[in-house]
């Protein structure tokens, strides 16, 4: 067991994962103590479609036909990022990516092998947890936060259990295949997703150490 701050600090996206199962009673005891989250109005707007074995083998195989047929994604509503994106924002999305393609060796010129790490997104990088978060298409801004809020309890409390988790914006991109997959309907957003695990540790991708701006960027004190 570790505390908040041991949690939070050793907490890390992670791209790969080994081929262990989570036990159902952990993974029902994490996504209940969750669910205790905090909501504006405590209107609690979330969702959590959980994929696991063949099920999620399947929802796999959906995303993988859909991308062959719409390889830009299915109009995404909302977009997972502003366009055009600016600095410095995007210069800290593309240190992200550039320290992990180097990791696996695979050069800016390699459009294929850069394809096909990004393809493992849809297999929740070999996780044997996914899960998919939606809330009703009515919500609004505040109740975004509380999907955030949601999911980094998450984070927080699988670290504490010893698992790893990357949240995972992507899935936006296929919120008709998604909706078609889970039996959802249209009155539903997909909000995003995430791999439940145990990291791979002696992967390359393992413990990046992606850096984060400065604490003077980020925090402003008003006291006079």
């Amino acid at each position: 067991m570790m505390n908040v701050t041991e949690a939070v600090l050793s907490r890390a996206s992670a791209r790969a994962y080994l081929d262990k199962p989570v036990d159902s009673t952990l993974l029902r005891s994490i996504l209940a103590t969750a669910l205790r989250a905090p909501s504006g109005g405590n209107v609690q707007p979330w969702h959590i479609h959980v994929l696991l074995g063949e099920a999620k083998q399947n929802f796999t195989q959906r995303i993988m036909t859909s991308f062959a047929e719409t390889p830009m994604g299915e109009s995404p509503n909302p977009g997972m990022y502003p366009e055009p994106l600016p600095d410095p924002f995007k210069e800290r999305r593309a240190v992200c990516g550039l320290m992990l393609y180097d990791a696996l060796a695979i050069p800016k010129e390699d459009k294929k092998g850069r394809i096909a790490q990004a393809l493992k997104n849809y297999e929740f990088f070999g996780a044997p947890v996914g899960l998919i978060f939606t809330m009703p298409s009515y919500m609004v801004e505040a109740q975004a936060i509380d999907m955030g809020i949601l999911m980094q309890t998450i984070m927080l409390l699988a670290r504490d259990h010893g698992l790893d988790t990357c949240p995972q914006v992507i899935w936006r991109m296929w919120p008709q295949t998604i909706r078609s997959a889970l039996n959802i309907d249209d009155s539903h957003h997909v909000m995003g997703g995430m791999c439940l695990g145990y990291a791979d540790t002696a992967s390359p991708v393992a413990n990046l150490g992606i850096p984060r701006a400065a604490f003077e960027d980020a925090v402003s004190f008003h006291d006079a």
